[in-house]
């Protein structure tokens, strides 16, 4: 509908006129002073047109301080075909009515591998068009679109789009809004990383462990309970989207220290574990420097060099008694009384002999 402006003066027979058409071709001409000071829009939507439209009130505003003779911003109204009139300053132009949407619910809690629904619904002049931005979305959907209401449902919900934001746009030819729900999908922890302790300012084991809600820690060495305390802690130094990346943090471990290490992540909905092994220090009485073993173990013979050992340890026992032998045949058969010539004077002299042997 095409809409004319006017001025309530007798200074000037001229007046700015509005050619509106779907709110695209709009005319502003005629100024009332020495000439024109409207403008030309092309395709402007129709807030830019009111904004124009302000734009020609400050003008003229302007124009009647500098020229008190001339009309004031409250004189000037808006006549219509049908003859009824509105200020200037109140006007609002037909079928430019920006978008209003809303997405219910606005957070949906659910189970992973559950469905769900939500629902986008929109008003606005003209009749606008509802869009959802699910580019990023890991679950299953379907869209249903009917007027001003589109249905989203979503099934076998992923643990990846726990926390995502799901959002529907309406879009015409004023403007766009948009409206978002929030996806809080709970599932069991999942300890997607333990690696091996580094060394920093403090030595840390890093780990990475996701869950929804939020898993309970616990840290076991060598299969019992590590206490917590002042030296051996866990930190949690970052949280992304439900996963929570952190390190058990030691201050100054020994070779005490040294063990299997299992991280269990726990929440209502399981747990999850993992164990490496950390060392951090040898133990006191290792020697880095040597290559050599503390101790040798016994490596058994084969049976003929065994064979071989025997007969060289038998002659050699042998060679050894018999020359202890000879040793004590030499050295006593050189003193004997019962020798050869001890022998012939006892047959020269038996009485000798006998008082000898008694």
């Amino acid at each position: 509908m095409p809409v004319r402006l006017r001025f309530r003066t007798n200074h000037r027979r001229g007046f700015p006129k509005i050619g509106h058409q779907g709110c695209r071709d709009v005319l502003l001409v005629e100024g009332p002073r020495n000439g024109a000071v409207g403008i030309v829009l092309g395709s402007a939507r129709c807030l830019e047109v009111q904004r124009r439209v302000s734009r020609v009130l400050h003008l003229h505003q302007h124009e009647d301080h500098m020229h008190r003779s001339g009309p004031r911003d409250n004189d000037l109204e808006c006549v219509d075909d049908r003859g009824q009139s509105q200020p200037l300053h109140k006007l609002t132009l037909p079928e430019c009515v920006i978008p209003m949407v809303k997405v219910s619910p606005s957070i949906i809690t659910r189970l992973e591998g559950e469905s769900a629904a939500l629902v986008c619904q929109t008003s606005g002049s003209p009749t606008p068009q509802l869009q959802w931005n699910l580019s990023t979305l890991f679950s299953y959907y379907k869209v249903n679109t009917s007027g001003l209401t589109s249905e989203l449902r979503l099934s076998n919900l992923s643990s990846s789009d726990s926390g995502r934001s799901v959002s529907c746009t309406a879009e015409n030819t004023v403007g766009e809004n948009s409206s978002s729900a929030i996806l809080d999908i709970q599932f069991a922890p999942e300890i997607t990383k333990l690696m091996d302790a580094v060394a920093d300012h403090h030595w840390c084991i890093p780990f990475s462990v996701a869950g929804n809600p939020q898993p309970k820690l616990q840290w076991l060495f060598n299969g019992n309970d590590l206490p917590e305390g002042d030296y051996i802690n866990t930190q949690i130094h970052a949280t992304t989207e439900n996963e929570y990346h952190g390190c058990l943090q030691l201050d100054n471990p020994t070779h005490v220290n040294n063990g299997h290490y299992t991280l269990v992540a726990r929440n209502q909905y399981g747990q999850d574990q993992k164990t490496i092994f950390s060392h951090f220090m040898k133990e006191p009485w290792e020697n880095g420097s040597s290559t050599d073993p503390l101790y040798y173990e016994d490596t058994p013979l084969d049976q003929e060099d065994s064979a071989a050992v025997y007969v060289v340890v038998g002659i050699a026992a042998v060679a050894f008694t018999g020359f202890v032998l000879m040793l004590i045949i030499l050295k006593f058969g050189r003193n004997s009384k019962f020798g050869i010539k001890g022998f012939a004077l006892f047959q020269n002299n038996p009485s000798e002999a006998l008082g000898l042997v008694i």
